[in-house]
């Protein structure tokens, strides 16, 4: 069971970052903190700060995911891409849907990956404390400060 989440955190980083090098996306770095709380449908809310074109942006996020319980705070560092335009920054707000593997018992990490409406994609990989369990898919909403 140790040797599942490492693997699948290596198979959906490598996805991300190999489609994003295969079609030449622009990506930035990010760092991505937010609360989550669930009892059967869990919420989330938070800041996401990337450094786009040399110029430092700041999100706000908010999420829903299904069959989740518990509480925690994500601590996480990743990547936003775009290939399309990317100093457009209009084109990272929206919904972005996504996959992950994450779990949290007093401490814990994961791996999530989602896209938007205009093929931003957002990976994250992080860590994680306080009791949380769910499904492994979730909406995220960004919008910009």
């Amino acid at each position: 069971m140790r040797i599942v989440k490492p693997i699948t955190q290596a198979i959906l980083f490598y996805l991300s970052v190999s489609s994003a090098y295969a079609y030449d996306i622009q990506c930035s770095d990010l760092s991505f903190d937010a609360t989550n709380i669930g009892l059967g449908i869990g919420v989330s809310w938070g800041d996401v700060t990337a450094k786009i074109s040399e110029k430092t942006v700041h999100f706000t996020v908010s999420g829903i995911g299904l069959a989740e319980a518990g509480f925690n705070r994500i601590d996480a560092k990743g990547k936003l891409c775009l290939s399309d335009n990317p100093d457009d920054l209009t084109r990272y707000e929206g919904i972005y849907v996504g996959i992950g593997v994450a779990a949290s018992v007093v401490a814990g990490g994961g791996t999530w990956v989602f896209v938007n409406q205009h093929d931003a994609t957002l990976s994250i990989s992080g860590l994680s404390q306080g009791l949380n369990v769910g499904l492994p898919f979730k909406t995220l909403t960004l919008k910009l400060n």
